[in-house]
């Protein structure tokens, strides 16, 4: 039969967290750190490294607006994310009913929330990519089978049953939260009648499939870790072991950044706004060395200021005050703070540093004074102040610099490059005392 690759695929980030309490009482447990990021970005990565890039979060009414504001819809991932709400906890195979419309008569796939997986993930992608019919499952083995779905095998390695919790494991063989179906498991679930503690079990939907005859597993092999964080020991455990690997090996495990840049969904100009919602932070710093990594360093070209630049070059000043903590007197409206930056567009001797075509920087001269260098957030850390500090020396020699003091990484920046304060004033345009930095080399 025809493979039909899945490119669907649903994230079930429900439940009470019954076992996390109390911690469960202010937030769901999909969306508590394990070590360095949300939970949520672990399941959410499994289906970006399968490929998938249609994407639906289920989640309760209370915690759906919350991952809203964490993933928002996916585009600054190259991805796309839909939600729906599930109003009470009734099984996990009821994700299947309430995505109908999203599942649009396709295949799907279907993962937990509080599931993480790390490793080689070839078996994965190589589902995906030629899944055919029927619904496909994955075997883990495991010391404590008694704590999950247990598969039963024959000879010749098919699956002879399912057994949800069992006292007596036919096997060690686990089912992780991690599921692949074909479009009839919709119709499937709703045939299912509830199980006794009131839900639409998943084992229920895979022993129907198992009754046809269409139910496949395949044995995730050595060198893949299953980490189920559904209590509080197993939290610590996965934490412990996600610092142990990243600390060992400088590589992050589940950054849905790195991922979407490394798979290929963005390309250098959307890769580098990713660094613009995040604050100065190992994090951000490991995202930008993903994107040098993938891109290399930037074709930057520096030249004269044409009017054509204005409104990039005032955005980046705008954007460039925001995120370094440039304060103004309450009464210093932003629209007075805009007209004053385009009259000092408009006088000032201006370079502009660009990229593919796009302004990321700028620096004003008047004199020999460097009245102003703006940086787009996105490539702060990027070197491109110093191309830009160069240019003006080349321009005017050396120079003098103004600064805010509200602005401590500005004032870094420059002491780097060599600066010394030899002065304080006060600002005509904001009335704030501005520092007067000197190059000293």
């Amino acid at each position: 039969m025809a493979s039909e690759a899945i490119t669907r695929g649903i994230i079930l980030a429900g439940g009470s967290g019954s076992r996390l309490y109390p911690s469960s009482r202010v937030v769901c447990k999909q969306l508590m750190p394990l070590y360095d990021k949300p939970l949520i970005y672990y399941p959410l990565s499994i289906l970006m490294l399968a490929g998938i890039r249609d994407i639906l979060l289920i989640s309760t009414p209370e915690d759906t607006p919350r991952f809203e504001e964490l993933l928002g819809d996916g585009k600054k991932l190259g991805i796309s994310i839909q939600y729906k709400v599930q109003p009470k906890p009734e099984g996990i195979a009821q994700a299947l009913v309430i995505g109908e419309d999203f599942i649009q008569n396709q295949p799907v796939a279907l993962v937990l929330g509080d599931n993480v997986f790390y490793g080689k993930l070839n078996f994965l992608r190589r589902a995906v990519s030629e899944f055919s019919k029927g619904a496909l499952i994955f075997g883990y083995p495991v010391l404590d089978p008694q704590r999950y779905g247990v598969l039963e095998f024959d000879r010749d390695g098919r699956v002879l049953s399912i057994e949800e919790k069992p006292q007596k494991p036919k096997s060690n063989y686990a089912v992780p939260g991690l599921y692949l179906y074909d479009a009839r498991a919709v119709e499937f679930v709703r045939n299912l009648e509830p199980s006794a503690r009131g839900e639409l079990e998943i084992t229920d939907l895979n022993s129907e499939y198992l009754r046809r005859g269409e139910l496949f597993c395949e044995r995730i092999s050595r060198g893949v870790a299953w980490i189920d964080t559904g209590t509080p020991e197993s939290m610590l455990d996965g934490a412990d072991f996600i610092h142990a690997v990243e600390a060992r090996q400088g590589l992050k495990i589940g950054c849905i950044e790195e991922i979407a840049v490394r798979m290929g969904f963005l390309n250098r100009h959307e890769a580098l706004k990713l660094l613009l919602d995040m604050p100065n932070s190992s994090y951000r710093d490991y995202v930008s060395m993903v994107i040098d990594e993938v891109f290399g360093p930037p074709e930057l070209t520096i030249r004269p200021f044409e009017p054509r630049d204005e409104d990039a070059c005032v955005r980046i000043w705008y954007e460039a005050s925001l995120i370094s903590h440039y304060f103004l007197p309450e009464n210093f409206l932003q629209d007075e703070e805009q007209r004053l930056r385009e009259e000092y567009l408009r006088k000032a001797e201006n370079w502009v540093c660009e990229s593919e075509g796009e302004v990321w920087g700028f620096i004003g001269l008047l004199d020999n004074f460097v009245g102003g260098l703006f940086v787009d957030p996105a490539w702060q850390s990027r070197g491109l102040g110093r191309q830009l500090i160069e240019k003006a020396r080349e321009l005017k020699g050396p120079l003098d610099v103004s600064v805010f003091p509200q602005n401590p990484r500005a004032i870094a920046f420059y002491k780097r490059e060599g600066f010394v304060q030899i002065d304080e004033k006060i600002d005509e345009d904001s009335q704030l005392p501005v520092l007067v930095m000197r190059q000293n080399k």
